[in-house]
Protein backbone atom coordinates (compact mmCIF):
# COMPACT_ATOMS: atom_id res chain seq x y z
CA UNK A 1 0.00 0.00 0.00
CA UNK A 2 0.79 3.38 -0.72
CA UNK A 3 -0.18 6.81 0.98
CA UNK A 4 -0.10 9.37 -1.85
CA UNK A 5 0.00 13.52 -0.83
CA UNK A 6 -1.46 14.80 -4.04
CA UNK A 7 -4.42 17.28 -5.20
CA UNK A 8 -6.33 18.23 -2.17
CA UNK A 9 -6.33 15.21 0.21
CA UNK A 10 -4.37 12.30 0.76
CA UNK A 11 -5.18 8.15 -0.80
CA UNK A 12 -3.89 5.25 0.04
CA UNK A 13 -3.55 2.97 -3.24
CA UNK A 14 -3.20 -0.98 -3.22
CA UNK A 15 -0.86 -2.71 -5.57
CA UNK A 16 -1.37 -5.00 -7.17
CA UNK A 17 -0.03 -8.82 -6.78
CA UNK A 18 3.13 -10.00 -8.81
CA UNK A 19 4.30 -13.23 -9.71
CA UNK A 20 7.66 -14.91 -10.71
CA UNK A 21 7.68 -17.10 -13.52
CA UNK A 22 7.45 -20.05 -11.52
CA UNK A 23 4.02 -18.17 -10.08
CA UNK A 24 5.40 -17.55 -6.59
CA UNK A 25 3.91 -14.36 -5.28
CA UNK A 26 6.46 -11.72 -5.33
CA UNK A 27 6.52 -8.71 -2.32
CA UNK A 28 7.96 -5.73 -2.97
CA UNK A 29 9.01 -3.65 -0.75
CA UNK A 30 7.95 -0.57 0.16
CA UNK A 31 9.46 2.51 -1.22
CA UNK A 32 9.46 6.48 -0.29
CA UNK A 33 10.96 9.01 -2.09
CA UNK A 34 10.91 12.93 -0.12
CA UNK A 35 11.82 15.45 -2.45
CA UNK A 36 12.45 18.78 -2.64
CA UNK A 37 11.17 20.07 1.71
CA UNK A 38 12.02 22.55 4.20
CA UNK A 39 12.02 20.41 7.08
CA UNK A 40 12.98 21.59 10.43
CA UNK A 41 12.33 20.57 14.10
CA UNK A 42 13.46 20.99 18.02
CA UNK A 43 14.32 18.32 20.65
CA UNK A 44 14.81 15.09 20.88
CA UNK A 45 14.05 13.20 18.05
CA UNK A 46 15.23 13.40 14.26
CA UNK A 47 13.81 16.40 11.74
CA UNK A 48 13.23 13.06 9.23
CA UNK A 49 12.58 9.79 10.12
CA UNK A 50 11.85 7.27 7.19
CA UNK A 51 11.62 3.59 7.25
CA UNK A 52 11.03 1.97 3.87
CA UNK A 53 11.62 -2.29 3.14
CA UNK A 54 12.34 -0.93 -0.59
CA UNK A 55 13.86 2.05 -2.03
CA UNK A 56 14.32 5.59 -0.09
CA UNK A 57 15.25 8.48 -2.36
CA UNK A 58 16.16 11.59 -0.80
CA UNK A 59 16.63 14.77 -2.57
CA UNK A 60 17.01 18.13 -2.92
CA UNK A 61 15.83 18.49 0.89
CA UNK A 62 16.75 21.35 3.75
CA UNK A 63 16.68 19.69 7.22
CA UNK A 64 17.65 21.19 10.44
CA UNK A 65 17.50 19.69 13.53
CA UNK A 66 17.87 22.39 16.65
CA UNK A 67 18.99 22.42 20.42
CA UNK A 68 20.08 18.73 20.05
CA UNK A 69 23.51 17.12 19.58
CA UNK A 70 22.52 13.64 20.09
CA UNK A 71 20.32 12.82 17.18
CA UNK A 72 20.84 12.60 13.58
CA UNK A 73 18.98 15.58 12.14
CA UNK A 74 18.34 12.62 9.42
CA UNK A 75 17.73 9.24 10.20
CA UNK A 76 16.81 7.02 6.87
CA UNK A 77 16.31 3.03 7.32
CA UNK A 78 15.75 1.34 3.70
CA UNK A 79 16.88 -1.46 1.86
CA UNK A 80 18.26 0.65 -0.84
CA UNK A 81 19.31 4.28 -0.15
CA UNK A 82 19.73 7.17 -2.54
CA UNK A 83 20.59 10.70 -0.91
CA UNK A 84 21.67 13.36 -3.24
CA UNK A 85 22.14 17.09 -3.17
CA UNK A 86 20.50 18.03 0.55
CA UNK A 87 21.35 20.59 2.90
CA UNK A 88 21.50 19.34 6.36
CA UNK A 89 22.66 21.52 9.57
CA UNK A 90 22.23 19.64 13.09
CA UNK A 91 24.85 18.67 15.58
CA UNK A 92 27.59 15.80 15.95
CA UNK A 93 25.41 14.12 13.48
CA UNK A 94 23.89 15.21 10.40
CA UNK A 95 22.63 12.03 8.22
CA UNK A 96 22.34 8.44 10.02
CA UNK A 97 21.78 5.92 7.35
CA UNK A 98 20.95 2.66 8.30
CA UNK A 99 20.93 -0.46 6.15
CA UNK A 100 23.76 -2.38 3.71
CA UNK A 101 26.42 0.32 2.59
CA UNK A 102 26.61 -1.51 -0.26
CA UNK A 103 23.24 -0.70 -1.44
CA UNK A 104 23.42 2.96 -0.57
CA UNK A 105 24.77 5.94 -2.77
CA UNK A 106 25.21 9.41 -1.13
CA UNK A 107 26.33 12.10 -3.31
CA UNK A 108 26.63 15.85 -3.44
CA UNK A 109 24.95 16.54 0.70
CA UNK A 110 26.60 19.69 2.06
CA UNK A 111 26.17 18.64 5.99
CA UNK A 112 27.48 20.98 9.47
CA UNK A 113 27.73 16.91 11.03
CA UNK A 114 28.69 13.84 10.31
CA UNK A 115 26.91 11.23 8.17
CA UNK A 116 26.74 7.79 9.60
CA UNK A 117 28.17 5.24 7.98
CA UNK A 118 31.31 6.61 7.57
CA UNK A 119 31.72 7.07 3.78
CA UNK A 120 34.25 4.67 1.84
CA UNK A 121 35.89 5.68 -1.25
CA UNK A 122 34.23 7.27 -3.43
CA UNK A 123 31.66 9.15 -1.54
CA UNK A 124 32.83 10.51 1.74
CA UNK A 125 35.00 13.22 -0.74
CA UNK A 126 31.91 13.56 -2.70
CA UNK A 127 30.14 15.33 0.06
CA UNK A 128 30.96 18.19 2.12
CA UNK A 129 31.01 18.85 5.76
CA UNK A 130 30.69 23.00 6.27
CA UNK A 131 31.18 23.30 9.98
CA UNK A 132 30.31 26.71 10.21
CA UNK A 133 26.61 25.71 9.66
Amino acid sequence: RTLVFGAKRAYVVTASAETDEAGAVLVRGASVSVLGNVLAARGATPAVAVEASGDCLFNDNRCELRANNSSAAVRITSGVTIVSANRVRSGKVSMELLGDPKRMTVLGNVTTGDIIPELGLPWHALNVLNVLG
